[in-house]
């Protein structure tokens, strides 16, 4: 199985469309929690449902509260329309479903971490590389990507 996509800090404001600062600011006050403890020398991470979470506090607090029955009127027929949009982009094909996103990612991670993974093989096959030094340099190329974080898990 492989491990969930972590997403560091520039990729949350990049995602959410908002300054580092922000970020900053919602790790600080403890709105945005990493699934790991903060070490020293090692990024930080988020786990895409925790990021998503927050996203949509941020969105559900930055509503203006209700304050009338025109004001309902016209949230009411704002979500419609919204659904209709969404009902519309997904006959087209233009909205896709969260977990076929996950999936996806997984698939192009997988393929990745084989492709980076098969290097040292690679490397002697094409005589760029001594075949005794074949196990120091796979042993690299894996230590490169756990220390990289990557998103899948890498079988030893």
């Amino acid at each position: 199985m492989s491990a969930p996509v972590q997403l560091s800090r520039p990729d949350v404001a990049t995602l959410a469309g908002v300054g580092r600062a922000t970020v900053e600011r919602a790790i600080a006050a403890g709105e945005l929690v990493s699934a790991e403890p903060v070490r020293h020398g090692v990024v930080q991470t988020f786990s895409v449902a925790e990021v998503a979470a927050w996203l949509r506090r941020r969105e559900e607090e930055a509503r203006p509260a209700p304050t009338g029955e025109e004001d309902s009127k016209a949230r009411k027929l704002a979500a419609e329309a919204g659904l209709k949009e969404l009902a519309l982009a997904q006959k087209r094909g233009t909205l896709v479903a969260a977990e076929e996103v996950e999936t996806k990612w997984m698939e192009m991670m997988s393929a990745i971490r084989e492709a980076v993974a098969s290097i040292p093989a690679t490397l002697v096959q094409a005589n760029l590389l001594h075949p005794s030094d074949e196990r120091k340099a796979d042993k690299v190329v894996r230590d490169s990507l756990l220390n990289a974080k990557a998103p899948v898990r890498i079988d030893e």
